[in-house]
């Protein structure tokens, strides 16, 4: 029998009612068989030699993701749900307890990880900068990911996919399209979890780029001027980038220099125009 007729949206709505959650772990459980069956269905066992979901909780997505080929490796910070899974004896499958943000995942010792995960909302942008690394100093993670698919507040996806001008595009959106290409799994209203969340959720996959679209040479600078531009977002750029030139005059010349409004604000500018003026400023 295929696991996914073993489950109903009602039983795993009665499972999940029968375990404690904690709100300081941010467990809200994903308990709707079809799209629990949607991440799976990312999943190419041809592509990968190792599957690592981050937060298994009771293990509801951990169910149709393990299998008999490809080993999986189920993270989780609490313990009780690590026990849990353990008892499921699901093929191929070990959970460990462990803090995804400071986990070594070189020591799975594998190539071509797909990583799957129902992030809380608080440690998405550590856990993606302990993932992929920041701007110019990649993680020694990075080559090993085939894919990232990832359950988190609908909207920091909506940060992630943003595009350059739009009001969710933010200092997150760059660091994550500089490593991957995001796309749009699909949207969670909040009935499909329990305990139901108080905002919206929805399923994003982080596929790593093999080559980087802007090649960096002041990558440390850069981070700086990301950084300084996003602190204020809703200051003209030139004034919050001010401290690292002499004088206003001249940061006038180089965003003229440059061809980027006077009045662009951080999140009107791509990598790449970050990038030129990184290079500019830091000849000053």
């Amino acid at each position: 029998m295929k696991v996914d007729n073993i489950y109903s949206n009602q039983s795993l709505y009665n499972e999940a009612c029968k375990f404690y959650t904690k709100k300081s772990f941010g467990q809200n459980f994903l308990i709707d068989v079809e799209k629990l069956k949607n991440i799976a269905n990312v999943l190419d066992t041809d592509e990968c030699d190792l599957i690592v979901e981050i937060g298994c909780g009771i293990g509801f997505l951990t169910r149709f993701l393990s299998n008999d080929k490809i080993p999986t490796i189920a993270i989780d910070i609490d313990r009780r749900c690590v026990n849990y899974v353990n008892r499921l004896r699901l093929p191929l499958t070990t959970a460990i307890e462990a803090n995804a943000l400071d986990f070594d995942f070189n020591k799975l010792s594998q190539k071509r990880i797909f990583v799957f995960g129902n992030i809380p909302y608080q440690i998405t942008t550590p856990l993606i900068a302990h993932l992929f690394g920041e701007i110019g100093k990649p993680s020694k993670f990075t080559v090993d990911l085939k894919k990232v698919i990832f359950t988190i507040q609908l909207e920091v996806a909506r940060r992630l996919m943003a595009k350059v001008s739009d009001s969710e595009y933010s200092a997150l959106t760059i660091l994550a399209n500089y490593y991957a290409k995001i796309s749009l799994l699909q949207d969670l209203d909040a009935r499909y979890f329990y305990p139901s969340p108080k905002v919206k959720s929805a399923t994003v996959i982080l596929e790593p780029l093999v080559e980087k679209s802007v090649d960096l040479s002041n990558p440390d600078f850069l981070r700086k001027v990301i950084h300084l531009g996003f602190k204020q977002r809703r200051k003209m750029l030139k004034n919050t980038l001010s401290p690292l030139v002499n004088n206003t005059g001249q940061i006038d010349e180089i965003f003229k220099e440059l061809n980027i409004d006077l009045s662009a604000r951080a999140q009107d500018l791509s990598l790449f125009q970050f990038n030129q003026l990184a290079n500019r400023l830091k000849l000053n």
